[in-house]
């Protein structure tokens, strides 16, 4: 435990893995802690840069370029003895096999990397954060290009960049917070939903083909933020039991008035509030369906404010 493997070149390595941390086969069963893996070069290799065994934990992968290999990093996954893995501020490109990513172990956090031209974005385990990386001009045309192990649950994407992908860019299950993403032409679906308890907020899609689709009709409790108001009316977009709903003035003006929601389901229960403080609407009360408090208009001072319908 406490290695350090720093500096390093790897080319042209024939037929295995360039580092190989933990146990594999009837190596002793003994945990292998605290490893930092960081600045090094891993090119032109046959299968995998980094591969992590049973029996690791808490290890490092940073500032390292991963070119033209099969797999770039390998979390094996049996009984959670693999698991806390930190992957940040690396370059990976030219990652030839669909399992480029294979990160399917718990307590993942992949951060700050720049990843093209892979045939296949990471697949996670239980609670994973993926955050402000840049994924571009990868995928393939079959497969969200990040996901989440099947029966897996727990996660965050954030502040991420996914530019023109080859088909769905993000698809999870359950309890996952996808926030603060962009989203560039993207041929299927931005984001994929197949389970319950995700919250969908402050994203921006443009150039995709379908936008957040929940394609299993059990869902529950699935947060959509965004809308932009056209001429006072917004829609709900999913009829979830509670929702939240951003909202964006038309044509990015600084005020503008919502007097109509339409869409909504019997019992659901909305909150909205503003994307930002240059863009505050007002309610406005028995103009279109919205009866207010005090049977007075609400106008919004700062993206802060909230009102539930």
């Amino acid at each position: 435990s406490g290695a350090v493997i720093q500096n390093n070149t790897f080319n042209n390595i024939g037929n295995g893995h360039c580092v190989r941390t933990g146990v594999f086969g009837t190596d002793p069963q003994t945990m292998v802690e605290n490893t930092l893996i960081d600045g090094n070069s891993f090119n032109n290799t046959q299968h995998v840069g980094c591969t992590l065994e049973e029996q690791t934990k808490f290890v490092v992968i940073s500032n390292n370029t991963f070119n033209n290999l099969e797999q770039a990093i390998k979390c094996e996954r049996s009984n959670n003895v693999c698991s806390d893995i930190t992957i940040t501020g690396n370059t990976i490109t030219n990652i030839t096999l669909n399992t480029a990513l294979n990160l399917s172990v718990p307590r993942v956090i992949f951060s700050n990397n720049i990843v093209t031209s892979i045939d296949d974005g990471p697949t996670f385990g239980a609670d994973f954060i993926c955050s402000d990386n840049y994924f571009a001009d990868s995928g393939r045309d079959t497969f969200a290009f990040l996901s989440q192990l099947s029966g897996e649950s727990g996660g965050v994407v954030s502040g991420n960049v996914f530019k023109n992908l080859a088909y769905r860019a993000v698809g999870v299950a359950d309890k996952v917070t996808i926030t603060g993403n962009t989203f560039h032409t993207i041929p299927n679906f931005a984001v994929n939903i197949s389970g319950s308890y995700c919250s969908i907020s402050g994203n921006i899609m443009t150039d995709i083909d379908r936008g957040i689709v929940l394609s299993n009709t059990g869902a529950d409790d699935v947060i959509f933020d965004e809308t932009t108001i056209a001429s006072g009316v917004i829609s709900s977009v999913l009829k979830t039991p509670t929702q939240t709903i951003i909202t964006n003035n038309e044509g990015g003006a600084a005020t503008d008035d919502i007097d109509t929601i339409n869409n909504t389901a019997q019992g659901q229960i909305i909150t909205l509030r503003p994307n930002q403080n240059s863009q505050l609407p007002t309610f406005k009360d028995s103009t279109g369906n919205l009866k207010l408090a005090g049977n007075a208009d609400f106008a919004m001072t700062n993206s802060t404010n909230t009102i539930t319908l």
